[in-house]
């Protein structure tokens, strides 16, 4: 049987056609764009200034978030297992006219030295590694202050159902179902790796299940209604049914680290 690497590799390679992804202005993926940014702003939110600071994106996939960060003035470096998707980074970078590196690589194994970034950050990334753990240590280990996560949570209602109705489509795209944690086994990971959490939160109700790049639907005219309303009732679902929430937001520092 194929390592969860290798069915990441292969995803990849079936995914590259469709890569260019990501667009505030494509009707595809209008809303996957809208949900990422809201969740990404609570993440800055509480992490702080980034501009001038060196960040490391694990699992950078097509660039998105790099992008976001390179804007906001960080110096970034994105590395992800894949080199299909590395190559879109990079034409992602020089379309846009940003700065930023790209390197193929293991976050279980990361191929930097000691202390060498200001920030980790790892969006929807630690849940395709084999050991959640072992990417905390190398995070620990390279970074001088900050780590800061984006996670699916495993308790959401949503991802569940999803899990239900898109299992074959998931299979066959991905050939396993997306990987989920508590935000509990989440933090205990973190304090395991050396970390001191400083602060945790649950944002989002849609699962990436739904709204996929690569799933067959076009929202078309509705698409600019939809990427207004779905934050919207995102931010209600929140207060009403935080637990339910589908992704984990946590910031952590690292001993005698700075925020």
């Amino acid at each position: 049987m194929a390592s969860i690497k290798e069915f990441e590799k292969m995803a990849y390679v079936k995914m590259t056609p469709k890569l260019e992804f990501y667009e505030e202005n494509k009707p595809l993926t209008r809303i996957e764009y809208v949900i990422r940014r809201r969740k990404f702003d609570f993440l800055i939110s509480i992490i702080g200034k980034i501009s001038g600071k060196l960040v490391l994106i694990l699992g950078c996939g097509g660039g998105m978030e790099s992008e976001w960060l390179s804007i906001s003035g960080g110096k970034i470096i994105g590395i992800d297992i894949s080199s299909q998707i590395i190559r879109i980074a990079k034409r992602r970078f020089k379309k846009k006219k940003l700065k930023g590196s790209f390197v193929v690589g293991d976050m279980e194994n990361l191929p930097f030295k000691l202390n060498s970034f200001d920030i980790i950050i790892a969006y929807d990334a630690l849940h395709h590694s084999e050991n959640v753990h072992t990417c905390l240590l190398e995070a620990y280990r390279t970074t001088r202050h900050i780590m800061g996560v984006i996670e699916p949570n495993i308790t959401c209602l949503t991802r569940k159902i999803s899990s239900i109705f898109f299992k074959k489509y998931l299979m066959e795209t991905f050939g396993t179902l997306t990987k989920a944690y508590s935000m509990t086994f989440y933090i205990n990971q973190f304090k395991q790796a050396g970390f001191k959490i400083v602060k945790y939160i649950f944002c989002n109700i849609i699962p990436p299940e739904v709204y996929d790049p690569l799933f067959k639907i076009s929202y078309g005219v509705f698409g600019d209604f939809l990427s207004l309303l779905v934050p919207k009732l995102d931010k209600i679902f929140e207060i009403l049914f935080p637990f339910s929430c589908s992704s984990c937001i946590i910031v952590s520092k690292k001993i005698g680290g700075s925020i």
